[in-house]
């Protein structure tokens, strides 16, 4: 499943859901509970999708023939491209396809190049492999031979310290300690077997904050339409009451 079509998928959701609600007379409050809900799923595909373009020959220098299948085997047809339904970080969801036809026949040995297949089985590999992707900046000084002025080149905003980490990384960080409850020990111990570092505990708590105030405004918004709602309702198990 592409990006794309998640996103449709998610707004078709969305405009059931709607329709639903108008149609069966739900109440405001239970409305504005399904509308949160649908925005947390919003926030949630935005923090976890990141768009990311594979290179061939239409967007970038490298030849035609790279797009094709290694040295140019006719009897196999490979397509590459990249699914991006459930990225995390920069691990990219790459699917390929392989099709493998018999040239002749097993038994007489009869040419079958020009014959249609009557039948096709599919098979599928599965596998996970982690791309660590490191980029470094160097930045030169120079003296002017006129006035003698030494000039400094910029780093990159966000290029603060020696060593900062991109998003993946923090994407992974949010995942393994909010949404899986990791330890911050594990956390810790699993970046170190794939980066080689250990990632300092106050460091994975920043981009914890960091999340948290970048929601604090969608959050205040939803308890002023709480507060506003006619009712606000507790389910009978939890004990009855109303505004």
């Amino acid at each position: 499943m592409s990006k794309e079509s998640l996103r449709k998928k998610i707004e078709e959701a969305k405009e059931k859901t709607k329709k639903a609600m108008t149609a069966k007379g739900v109440s405001a409050e239970m409305v504005i509970a399904v509308e949160s809900l649908l925005l947390i799923i919003d926030i949630i595909v935005a923090l976890f999708l990141e768009k990311k373009t594979r290179k061939n020959s239409s967007n970038s220098g490298l030849p035609p023939s790279r797009n094709e299948g290694p040295n140019g085997n006719r009897n196999k047809n490979i397509v590459r491209g990249d699914k991006l339904g459930a990225q995390i970080g920069h691990t990219r969801n790459i699917s390929t396809q392989e099709v493998l036809t018999p040239q002749s026949c097993s038994n007489c040995q009869k040419d079958l190049g020009a014959v249609k297949a009557t039948a096709q089985e599919d098979r599928r590999l599965i596998d996970i492999v982690y791309e660590v992707v490191t980029h470094t900046v160097t930045v030169e000084t120079k003296e002017c031979p006129d006035c003698g002025h030494i000039n400094k080149g910029k780093f990159p905003a966000g290029m603060d310290g020696e060593v900062q980490y991109g998003n993946g990384i923090k994407t992974m960080i949010i995942n393994f300690l909010v949404v899986q409850m990791m330890s911050l020990e594990r956390a810790q111990e699993y970046f170190n077997g794939i980066i080689g570092r250990f990632i300092s505990q106050a460091v994975m708590l920043k981009y914890i904050a960091q999340l948290s105030l970048s929601l604090e405004s969608w959050e205040k918004r939803q308890i002023e339409k709480l507060m506003t709602a006619p009712a606000i309702v507790r389910a009978p198990q939890e004990g009855n009451w109303c505004h």
